[in-house]
């Protein structure tokens, strides 16, 4: 399913499609579209196990069953037809890899986290509005714990892809979900405050991890609030194709699936 929905009275943002739109806006309209073929990746696969045991263990099962279910989760994605290697090479690697960062998170992470507020908690809401159209903003956030903090499971190969100050700078992540999170609570109770969100970070390779924690406040929701509206823009424009851009890492026939049919053309593998 696209991380969009445009409809006669709205159009509505995931932050994952507004992150795909930053990395290539033409990425973007291609799934917005439903244009932009999805492959399931080894990547993909452990992150996605990963949430899935992380969240039968926050909802009050043991640690073997969340390993059990998440072991299940992988295996089905790793059966699907279209599935890929992109960083791993064997299926045996694959479940090496997420046992790594699972039982990390379980011996390291778990025991550390304070009390929860909400586990997978969704949100759906208005931030701004364009001719006849409501623009708003959905999501689930991974954990909100009692004092309001956001963390959020991630999973990496490498730290070179980690930089605390890139996380303070660029992450869409954290300023979308800090908003969705403040539009949705009782009384708006963080709207003049700046709401801490951490990304709790698993090594494939090794068993760690890394926390990389930052803030986000009203202005950085106004900023967004302004990006998501002339993106709006964009879309009711209803233009054929839209910016292309190759400056991100992603744009490569290992990341991008479009590839071949963009700059794949002019520059063969």
């Amino acid at each position: 399913m696209p991380g969009i929905e445009i409809t006669d009275d709205a159009i509505v943002f995931s932050q994952s499609w507004v992150n795909t739109f930053f990395n290539c806006p033409q990425q973007a309209f291609l799934e917005m579209r439903g244009m932009l073929p999805r492959i399931e990746s080894d990547a993909t696969a452990i992150g996605t196990a990963l949430h899935t045991g992380v969240e039968h263990v926050l909802r009050g099962h043991s640690l073997d069953d969340g390993e059990t279910v998440a072991m299940h989760k992988l295996s089905e994605l790793m059966a699907l037809p279209k599935f890929e290697f992109k960083q791993l090479k064997t299926f045996d690697g694959i479940v090496a890899a997420f046992e790594r960062v699972y039982w990390e998170w379980a011996n390291e992470v778990f025991p550390s986290l304070p009390g929860p507020m909400a586990v997978e908690f969704p949100f759906d809401c208005a931030v701004d509005s364009l001719f006849d159209r409501t623009i708003r903003i959905r999501g689930a956030i991974d954990y909100v714990d009692e004092t309001g903090g956001i963390s959020d499971w991630k999973t990496t190969g490498s730290w070179r892809n980690w930089q605390q100050w890139e996380v303070d700078r660029f992450k869409i992540q954290p300023t979308f979900y800090s908003y969705g999170l403040m539009l949705s609570t009782d009384a708006n109770q963080f709207a003049d405050e700046r709401v801490e969100f951490t990304y709790v970070v698993m090594n494939k390779s090794r068993q760690e991890h890394s926390l990389f924690t930052t803030t986000r406040g009203p202005d950085d929701w106004d900023w967004l609030r302004r990006q998501l509206r002339s993106i709006a823009k964009l879309i009711v424009a209803g233009l054929d194709e839209w910016p292309t851009r190759d400056q991100s890492a992603l744009c490569s026939p290992k990341w991008c699936t479009a590839w071949s049919a963009c700059k794949g053309l002019s520059y063969p593998v």
